[in-house]
C-alpha cells in the first residue's frame, strides 16, 4: 500500500490534489500545541542557525500566517485560552 506523508506548507496545491483523488493513504503532520512541537524549530545541522521552516513551507510573508482573532461575546474562556496558547507558541502574542 502506498502512503504520502506531508507538511503541506509550500506544497498545499499538491496536497489538495492528492487528497481529492483518494488513490492512496495520506497523512499530514499537524502540531496542535506547544507540547506537540508547535512553534518549535529544528535546525538543519548542529552548527546551523537555519531551521527547516523555509524548506518545508517556502518563503512565506508574515501576512500569510499572522491573523486577527475576532471573538464574539458568546465565545467562552476556553476558546480565548486556546487562542492565547496558540499565539504564544507561535511567538505571535
Amino acid at each position: 500500500a502506498s502512503c504520502i506523508a506531508s507538511f503541506p506548507g509550500k506544497y498545499s496545491t499538491a496536497w489538495e490534489e492528492v487528497t481529492a483523488q483518494l488513490v492512496c493513504s495520506v497523512a499530514c503532520v499537524f502540531l496542535p500545541d506547544k507540547t506537540s512541537g508547535l512553534g518549535e524549530h529544528t535546525f538543519i545541522s548542529a552548527t546551523s542557525k537555519e531551521c527547516w521552516c523555509r524548506q518545508l513551507y517556502g518563503d512565506i510573508p508574515k501576512e500569510e500566517y499572522l491573523r486577527v482573532v475576532e471573538l464574539s461575546p458568546e465565545d467562552d474562556a476556553e476558546r480565548l485560552a486556546f487562542e492565547k496558547r496558540d499565539a504564544a507558541a507561535m511567538g505571535k502574542h
